[in-house]
């Protein structure tokens, strides 16, 4: 996965892939307001903490976005056999509950889990970054519109006209439906 996924996640998720770090995103949001107050222009940082983000991904919604990524079968079966079929129990006063089937969440402190989320929160920011409704801010010396800087779920953007906020909360939403 290490080597595939800076060709699959956008260059400002700072989550996942070698040598990422989340200082690049800092510096990168720092650059861009020192760049809108030297040339006076307005806008918003917007900054999205996806609630419980990694608990509530379904395991399903995973193991699609992992196969329209073209990952081999062989990646994704043992990507499977980690999160499928799992259950657990919960101790209360001294007593263990029936098991819970677990058909959701990335399992935080997996050495996976930083790069699986990553890659299921990309097309989110794919359809942030494509939306014709969500401006974001052009720069100097780049093609595409600057929208999103991620680190896992963690999200931020600069925004110039603030009707740019709606439909940023409406591809969220949607995000969440889809998800889980």
């Amino acid at each position: 996965m290490a080597k595939v996924i800076n060709q699959l996640i956008d260059v400002n998720q700072t989550g996942a892939g070698p040598n990422k770090k989340i200082t690049e995103n800092i510096y990168g949001i720092d650059s861009i307001i020192e760049l809108m107050e030297i040339n006076d222009w307005n806008g918003y940082l917007v900054s999205f903490d996806q609630e419980k983000a990694f608990d509530r991904v379904e395991h399903n919604y995973t193991f699609q976005v992992l196969k329209k990524m073209n990952f081999p079968p062989g990646i994704i079966r043992w990507i499977e056999i980690i999160y499928k079929h799992k259950k657990s129990t919960i101790q209360i006063n001294g007593q263990l509950t029936k098991e819970i089937k677990i058909e959701r969440s990335i399992r935080q402190g997996c050495s996976l889990s930083m790069t699986i989320y990553a890659l299921i929160i990309e097309p989110l920011a794919s359809n942030i970054r494509n939306s014709k409704d969500i401006k974001g801010i052009n720069l100097p010396n780049r093609k595409e519109k600057c929208a999103l800087f991620q680190h896992a779920d963690d999200c931020s953007t600069i925004i110039t006209e603030i009707s740019d906020y709606d439909h940023l909360v409406k591809e969220f939403k949607r995000f969440g439906e889809v998800s889980g």
